[in-house]
């Protein structure tokens, strides 16, 4: 099931199955109007926020028996796929929102746990950064992907931790600007540690790109 098109939201707020130690601190990205889907063991997560999801994706193999009864008996909508599958629950969630016409994800709880879920899960997520807009959010930080020609403005987080991570062979054209080690036109390759732990010194920042494919971590400053 999609959003209702007559109050389509413009946001989904992903409730992933990864840990989550302090959910209040994450409150602030639920907004009234959110579309927020539960992936699979994830819907615990919602549920302990307060919130009640719109649908829940999954093959439930994750999902405690108690959290299962109480959507239900809200008629939550639950997709349900068999175990074996191609897809992970999170690549399904991520179909599901972009089908439905969503152009904002905010993804909660997609770190912890198994090394490889969360290696999958950071990669899965390259496929679909160019037709939405993906956050990453942590108790104690967000993350971003930034792909060829594009830019990222950091508002508001002087004093913040920002690190950047080359997924890709190279990065080309990498600049900084706003940081305490600011960048121009510098290629980056992968594996190198240079973008590590860079300090915000402005009230907005930027990152920008020419070619390749970058992860943008930003920390809690409050």
């Amino acid at each position: 099931m999609s959003p209702d098109s007559a109050a389509r939201p413009s946001r989904a707020v992903l409730f992933a199955n990864g840990l989550i130690s302090h959910p209040a601190r994450l409150q602030p990205w639920v907004h009234p109007g959110d579309y927020r889907v539960g992936v699979d063991g994830g819907t615990r997560h919602c549920l302990a926020m307060g919130h009640i999801p719109d649908v829940v994706i999954g093959d439930l193999d994750s999902l405690d028996p108690e959290s299962l009864a109480k959507v239900q008996a809200r008629a939550v909508p639950v997709l349900r796929f068999p175990a074996r599958k191609a897809h992970t629950d999170l690549d399904l969630a991520m179909v599901h929102v972009e089908e439905a016409g969503l152009q904002e994800v905010i993804l909660l709880g997609i770190w912890g746990g198994r090394l490889d879920q969360s290696v999958a899960n950071l990669l899965l997520l390259a496929n679909y950064m160019d037709r939405l807009n993906i956050t990453m959010v942590t108790e104690d930080e967000t993350a971003q992907l930034l792909g060829s020609g594009h830019s990222l403005t950091v508002k508001d987080r002087k004093g913040a931790t920002a690190s950047i991570l080359p997924l890709s062979a190279q990065v080309e054209g990498v600049t900084l600007v706003g940081m305490e080690y600011p960048l121009e036109n510098t290629l980056l390759s992968f594996g190198t540690t240079l973008g590590i732990s860079n300090v915000i010194r402005r009230k907005q920042a930027s990152i920008s790109i020419r070619r390749g494919l970058l992860l943008v971590t930003v920390s809690r400053n409050d």
